[in-house]
């Protein structure tokens, strides 16, 4: 490791030494900073160990002083000399394994200041440790974050109340070139004297994030067209109804039924059919506003919902323009043409229903009283 990653922070090395100087004077070194030692840098453990079993030894033999029983010979410096031979080669042991550590590990103060960037964090944020190393670690955070991350420690410190501490969390981390990207982040706190120190380790979890966000996509989007599916219509209509309650305006539905679709699939082919269907949802798209919803439900069935709705009228304009753009012809790249037309249902909240089920079933009731009215 280079010497811009010291092992352990100094504050760490005067702890162990306090322990060693209780350990040698045969009083009990502090279990509950033993523990924290060890929990936060395991590599640790056969010295905290090493440091309790001198404790034993120099108790046992102050005991047999004080009982007038011949007392061993104790070698006060050979103690300390293994002592400091294991010191070395845990820190060697400690230096090894953050350096080969996979995931980030950063330490800072009670003010915030980091103490510790291991090599694997340099690779995750751009800088190098010597950039960072007396930095407030919220150098690390994009804002809000940023500005926010000072009165969240001291509350944690005033009311060891953990909202972050020993819990983990996602959080949204910056790098040098200050590109984002998700995290997770787990932290713990650990004590040297009177002060706090805090050991965090993170990973980038962007592929994780991207996979689940194409998993989710996927369960709520038709493949063909990118539209929304039926599972995707249901989400965002009961979610545009919940605002025009809060909003007091209406829902306008639109159920999209198209005329003359089936001769494609059986002159022209399947191929020509799902290029029909493809230009059909962009000319839907067209003929609506950028935060209005469309969906396909299936084979040549297709909803538009109108969010924000203050006047019926604005439903019947919306329904004109989708009656335009559709009656006219498409041209497909097989060098054809076809003209296919749709039959309209509109159905608007609250009048027609108040819940997504009623809207789309009002809708599609309208839309077969048009197509058996002639379209």
């Amino acid at each position: 490791m280079s010497e811009n990653h010291p092992a352990i922070a100094p504050a760490i090395i005067e702890q162990l030494a306090n322990q060693l100087r209780l350990a040698l004077g045969g009083e009990a070194p502090d279990a509950h900073a033993s523990q924290q030692l060890v929990q936060c840098f395991p590599s640790l453990q056969d010295l905290v160990q090493l440091i309790h079993e001198v404790s034993e030894q120099a108790r046992r033999h102050k005991q047999d002083d004080d009982a007038g029983a011949p007392a061993l010979h104790v070698e006060p410096s050979r103690l300390l000399e293994q002592a400091q031979a294991m010191a070395r080669a845990s820190e060697a042991h400690a230096r090894a394994v953050l350096d080969m550590a996979l995931e980030s590990i950063v330490t800072i103060d009670d003010q915030g200041i980091i103490q510790f960037f291991n090599p694997a964090s340099e690779r995750l944020f751009g800088y190098q440790a010597r950039e960072v190393l007396g930095r407030n670690v919220h150098c690390l955070m994009p804002e809000p974050y940023r500005s926010a991350h000072d009165g969240y420690l001291r509350r944690y410190l005033e009311t060891r109340e953990p909202h972050v501490i020993g819990i983990g969390r996602a959080i949204v981390a910056q790098r040098k070139d200050g590109s984002v990207f998700p995290a997770e982040l787990a932290v713990n706190a650990y004590r040297v004297d009177e002060r706090t120190f805090f050991v965090g380790t993170l990973h980038d979890i962007s592929r994780h994030v991207a996979e689940e966000h194409h998993l989710r996509h996927a369960a709520t989007h038709d493949p063909l067209t990118g539209l929304l599916n039926r599972h995707g219509l249901l989400e965002a209509l009961r979610q545009a109804l919940e605002e025009s309650a809060r909003d007091q305006s209406g829902v306008g539905v639109i159920y999209v039924d198209l005329d003359r679709f089936k001769p494609v699939n059986d002159t022209l082919g399947h191929a020509a059919g799902d290029e029909c269907l493809r230009a059909v949802a962009q000319r839907l798209a067209h003929a609506v506003q950028a935060g209005d919803i469309i969906a396909r439900l299936g084979g040549d069935e297709f909803v538009v919902a109108v969010r924000d709705l203050r006047e019926a009228l604005v439903l019947d304009r919306v329904a004109a323009r989708i009656q335009q753009v559709l009656a006219a012809p498409f041209d497909l790249l097989q060098g054809k043409q076809v003209r296919l037309g749709a039959s309209l249902g509109l159905a608007l909240s609250p009048r027609d229903g108040e819940s997504v089920e009623d809207l789309l079933h009002a809708a599609d009731q309208a839309m077969y009283a048009s197509k058996q009215a002639g379209r």
